[in-house]
């Protein structure tokens, strides 16, 4: 059995970073409308309700409804906790912001919407009276309502958009002095739509002091990063205003593991072993006539250099772990399960590799890096044991992918893609208060691999998990050279996570006895 050991630090100063190249990906967009809102009902295109509509007697109906969301108590659309959410964007597509200033228009859909009149509305009738009347509005089935949004970055954290939403309104009528009594008049069937258009409103990929669902996939909008706070913002157009807030339930107070990221750093002694547990490198791979390729393959991290959303220098981080929801944790003993993500990694070969072939040697460049697909997601159980914090057991699918890269022909980068594996920890310690670490705020409060033991922070000591396979020793780094408070300035924190990760690692011991055996050579 091969033996791979990999030391993982967390790094430490205060700036929000992203990567060279980063699309927003597609995700759900969640509002809370408040009563400010309004539709115009009488001005082309929303033509007035035609008279007979409500009774035989009843004028045609015209006038401004005032509206307000009515939370909807769950959404297929983003599982979990969406607190008073009335209403769901969808962005169909990723959209490619790639540096400082970029901007990509992708297309939007309005996918539920849920409001109801502030009062009732009153319709005359002929030759008199009247009756009133309850409002709900919502987005018509038959004439979906969509539009684009343009999305700016201009900064590190996120930017600005514009957004267009053509709304086709369902609006359903309840008789007051008569519940059994509704009348629905739907404008997508007409079809007639208003105009909703929203400008310059600020958003960031994360928003570290708010817990946003899931389902928003790195696009918080309406986010205002001079105040830290989510800020309601317009969209209106000629017979529709509409004053939104995205909907992001507060932090729980039940000393829950809130979402957050795990900054990991990759040190000495990973290595990729083929011709045993993996076969070799098939021929012909590399180029026409090379030969199968065995051989083990030194591995070392390279720094990632940023993340969206993680303020912070990332340092030598090459490596994270994203915790996607919250852990909620009300008492000691209390345990929960959450989803967790490896969404970064990346290693490279120490030194270039040799193939032969019919046409002589090559050397060749070695990354390793994530498979875009499938993502490779797991759980992670959480386990509060002490005030201050517990233990952990995480598992999940990786699905690495290698990419070689000629040394005289850099254009030359075959890509080959291992069968996914099992990453697996267990018995992890960690702590929920991290102030006298200054961490940063995208790690949360919740820090791996230290033990405070109800009291104070501690190190821990590395330990190893045998399993078939090959395996990462995860290290906490302290965030400075100087120690914080109450820290002794020679501390290292570590845990010990098992990695069944790329399965091309395997056979870990053998390879420790040869790496021991060049040394005493």
């Amino acid at each position: 059995m091969w033996s791979v050991r990999v030391f993982l630090c967390v790094p430490l100063l205060l700036t929000c970073l992203t990567f060279a190249s980063y699309a927003v990906p597609p995700g759900f967009d969640i509002f809370e409308t408040d009563s400010n809102s309004q539709i115009n009902i009488g001005s082309a295109p929303l033509d007035p309700i035609p008279a007979d509509f409500f009774a035989p007697s009843s004028n045609p109906f015209t006038g401004i409804i005032q509206i307000q969301g009515n939370p909807m108590p769950t959404s297929p659309s983003c599982p979990g906790n969406i607190g008073n959410a009335d209403t769901v964007v969808e962005r169909k597509q990723a959209a490619d912001v790639p540096g400082v200033p970029s901007s990509d228009t992708i297309p939007i859909e309005i996918v539920a919407l849920n409001l109801v009149s502030v009062a009732p509305i009153t319709v005359t009738h002929s030759p008199s009276g009247s009756s009133t009347w309850d409002v709900k509005v919502e987005a018509s089935p038959v004439t979906p309502s969509t539009g684009m949004i343009n999305i700016q970055r201009t900064s590190t954290e996120g930017g600005t958009f514009n957004s267009t939403l053509f709304v086709y309104p369902k609006l359903t009528f309840t008789n007051t002095s008569n519940p059994s009594d509704v009348r629905v008049f739907d404008y997508g069937a007409v079809p007639a739509c208003a105009t909703l258009t929203g400008g310059n409103v600020p958003w960031v990929f994360r928003a570290p002091d708010v817990v946003c669902p899931a389902c928003g996939e790195d696009f918080v909008p309406g986010f205002d990063t001079g105040s830290n706070m989510l800020q309601p913002f317009l969209v209106q157009g000629g017979n529709m205003l509409m004053r939104w807030q995205s909907s992001c339930p507060p932090p729980d107070t039940d000393n829950s593991a809130l979402p957050g990221l795990d900054l990991l750093e990759a040190q000495s002694g990973a290595s990729i072993e083929f011709g045993n547990a993996i076969p070799p490198i098939p021929a012909g791979f590399f180029e026409p006539g090379s030969d199968p390729f065995s051989g083990v393959i030194p591995l070392q991290g390279q720094p990632l250099g940023s993340y969206p959303g993680c303020t912070g220098d990332l340092g030598p981080t090459d490596t994270i772990i994203e915790r996607k929801e919250p852990a909620h944790l009300p008492d000691i003993g209390s345990t929960d399960t959450i989803p967790i993500e490896l969404v970064a990694l990346s290693l490279v070969s120490v030194a270039p590799i040799t193939v032969t072939g019919s046409s002589g040697a090559s050397q060749w460049n070695v990354a390793v890096q994530l498979n875009p697909s499938p993502p490779s997601t797991g759980t992670m159980t959480v386990t509060k044991t002490h005030a201050n914090g517990g233990t952990f057991s995480s598992t999940f699918t990786v699905t690495p992918r290698l990419i070689f890269t000629r040394v005289d022909n850099p254009l030359v980068s075959p890509i080959f893609d291992p069968t996914p594996d099992t990453l697996n920890a267990t018995n992890v310690p960690w702590v929920s208060d991290s102030s006298t670490l200054s961490w940063p705020p995208c790690t949360s409060n919740f820090v791996p691999g230290v033990d405070s033991g109800g009291k104070s922070i501690v190190p821990k000591s590395p330990t190893s998990f045998a399993m078939t396979g090959s395996y990462f020793s995860l290290t906490s780094m302290p965030p400075s050279t100087s120690s914080p408070p109450g820290l002794p300035g020679s501390s290292r924190w570590s845990v010990m996570l098992l990695l069944t990760i790329l399965p091309f690692l395997g056979l870990a011991y053998l390879l420790r006895r040869r790496l021991v055996a060049a040394t005493k050579r």
